[in-house]
């Protein structure tokens, strides 16, 4: 009788609940904080790319979603691979990594005077907000927004003879 008297209990607190849940959502939906699942349908349409430095130029880059980048080559002027990024902190390693693949006079030291601040070093990268450049025991710094990691990008690029538009910064298009 207990475990009946219990279980009824227990229906009723949960149907309380869901009809406390549906008041909400039918408060929310009239004063338009939410949309109805109807219209969410139209918004959610495939996310289109755009590469910034053939269609738009980017002034601020906070909010902007990355989904990649590509540098030119020096000598062939041609896209070179894709590199894959879900977030501004992956740029400055793996674009550094790809500068080092390319050019054998990547040196810590020197980048780091031509810069004006210490934004690469030698270690462990334990306590600092840095990434570790793949297949290297340099780690960069990231603690930038993402305005400071785009210029960081050109600061560093500039070094190795390329200019702003040798690196195109692929993003997606804001819904």
């Amino acid at each position: 009788m207990e475990d009946t008297n219990y279980t009824l209990q227990y229906e009723n607190y949960i149907k309380n609940i869901k009809s406390q849940i549906k008041d909400v959502i039918h408060d929310c939906i009239g004063k338009e904080i939410i949309k109805p699942i109807e219209e969410t349908k139209e918004l959610a349409k495939p996310i289109e790319e755009v590469r910034p430095t053939e269609e738009v130029k980017i002034k601020n880059w906070t909010g902007v979603p990355i989904k990649s980048f590509q540098l030119r080559s020096l000598d062939t002027k041609e896209w070179g691979e894709e590199y894959s990024c879900h977030y501004f902190n992956e740029i400055l390693p793996k674009l550094c990594k790809v500068l080092i693949d390319r050019h054998t006079d990547f040196d810590v030291e020197k980048l780091n005077n031509h810069l004006g601040k210490t934004c690469f070093f030698y270690g462990d990268g334990k306590g600092t907000n840095s990434k570790q450049i793949e297949g290297t025991n340099i780690f960069v710094e990231t603690n930038f927004d993402n305005n400071g990691k785009v210029e960081l990008c050109y600061s560093i690029i500039k070094l190795f003879g390329y200019s702003k538009n040798d690196l195109k910064i692929n993003i997606y298009k804001n819904l």
